[in-house]
Parts: structure tokens; sequence; C-alpha cells
């Protein structure tokens, strides 16, 4: 493990006593703590912001990947149709 990710490992005890210290360094850093128990990894602890993001990133990810499998089906149909059949429901 390298030394930048050993200053973001917390032990479980670490958490439960500077619970205060290392939220305010998630806050201000922005990087994710990896918490361990027994020695090993068990859990993730990252500020609410960068969550939502990488969040948002999958959400975008998962649709493109929809979007691609859906074109290799052949279910998708040309701009111009598209447009065509919005237009024809829009204006029904």
């Amino acid at each position: 493990m390298g030394q930048a990710a050993r200053k973001r490992t917390r032990s479980l005890t670490e958490l439960r006593v500077h619970a205060g210290v290392i939220l305010r360094g998630l806050k201000r850093d922005r990087k994710p703590v990896l918490i361990t128990s027994g020695g090993r990894t068990q859990a993730v602890l990252q500020d609410v912001n960068s969550y939502q993001a990488s969040q948002e990133r999958l959400r975008l990810l998962e649709s493109i990947l929809r979007g691609l499998r859906a074109e290799a089906r052949g279910e998708v149909v040309s701009h111009q149709e598209a447009m065509r059949q919005l237009d024809k429901l829009l204006n029904a």
C-alpha cells in the first residue's frame, strides 16, 4: 500500500474516536478514506458531494451502455425518424 493510501486509511476504532476530524478532512480533501477492521478494509467513507458526483457519472455510463446495447440489437432509429415520431406525438 502506498503512503498516500496509508494516510487515507483509518481503523474503525480511529473513526469512532476521531469521527469529527476525519469528516472535516473528507470535506476538505474530498478523498475517500478506507475504514479497516481487524487489519482488513471493510468500508469506504466518502464526502457527500464526491459520492453524488460519482453516482451521476455511474448513471451516465449505465445510460450510454444501455444505448450501445440497444444499438447492437438494432433497437434504435435515426435522428430524423425520432424527430418525425416526436413531432407526430406532440402534434396529434
